[in-house]
């Protein structure tokens, strides 16, 4: 699986996060899954996926939203793993 690097995301208390994944050109039928530290993402309320599963948003950040986020996007050929880390900090 290739993909290594962290993506570093610090923000206050009820600000809005977007985490996008960059789409590559042999990914043009990819499909990308988001994961929450280890667990698979239900997309709730607070939660919100655009340009075709590339970018999450979390709407207002909340200290329990901290953590690492990893996006999978898997195309015929690879899966790519891309992994943010989200720090929300007080005001």
């Amino acid at each position: 699986m290739a993909g290594t690097a962290i993506n570093f995301v610090s923000v206050c208390i009820g600000a809005p996060v977007t985490l996008h994944v960059q789409k590559y050109k042999d990914e043009s039928n990819s499909i990308t899954t988001w994961k929450f530290e280890e667990t698979f993402m239900n997309y709730r309320a607070n939660y919100s996926l655009t340009r075709n599963g590339m970018t999450l948003r979390i709407k207002e950040a909340l200290p329990f939203h901290s953590g690492i986020y990893i996006a999978l996007v898997k195309s015929k050929e690879k899966t790519r793993k891309v992994t943010f880390k989200v720090s929300v900090e007080g005001k």
